[in-house]
C-alpha cells in the first residue's frame, strides 16, 4: 500500500487533463485519485485487484453519491 495524498493527485490531474475529461487509475487503492477528479470536475475510473481495497473504495464512492 502506498496511497498517495490529495495535494499530489490535484497538482497532477490539474496539469494533465482539462474539466469534463475521464481520468483512469489503474491502482485505485485508498480512492483519493477519484475522489480529487470528482472535485476537480473530471468523471474517473479506478482499478484495484485487491478486494479489501476494492471494498473500501466502493464504500467510499457510495457516501460521495
Amino acid at each position: 500500500p502506498t496511497a498517495k495524498p490529495k495535494p499530489l493527485y490535484k497538482w497532477l490531474i490539474e496539469r494533465y487533463s482539462n474539466a469534463g475529461d475521464m481520468v483512469l487509475d489503474p491502482t485505485f487503492g485508498s480512492c483519493n485519485s477519484g475522489i480529487v477528479a470528482r472535485e476537480l470536475g473530471r468523471s474517473y475510473i479506478g482499478i484495484e485487484m485487491n478486494k479489501e481495497f476494492f471494498d473500501k473504495a466502493n464504500d467510499v464512492y457510495t457516501v460521495l453519491n
